[in-house]
């Protein structure tokens, strides 16, 4: 289950809510909630199932990281790392 939609009986009565129907008449309205992906728990959980916990990149908050081997390549790999956040790589 992912989306939901709820009738909600309760919260008019609670605010006093009414409206005034067609015949004069005051009408209690019924409150429609809806949630598209319900809890971000429920949506996690989704996603986890789907990839099976293979995430996609965009999914990653740390999309890369670069470590030098040796302190002679640390420019080439900072230049990398400006070249890769230029590009909106993470």
């Amino acid at each position: 289950q992912v989306s939901t939609i709820q009738l909600d009986f309760n919260l008019p009565e609670r605010f006093k809510l009414e409206y005034i129907a067609a015949d004069g008449s005051h009408q209690r309205p019924v409150m429609i909630h809806r949630a598209l992906f319900g809890s971000i728990e429920r949506f996690f959980a989704i996603l986890l199932e789907h990839y099976a916990g293979a995430f996609p990149a965009w999914l990653a908050p740390v999309q890369v990281t670069g470590v030098p081997v040796a302190d002679e390549f640390a420019p080439h790999l900072q230049k990398l790392i400006s070249d890769l956040e230029e590009n909106m790589v993470r």
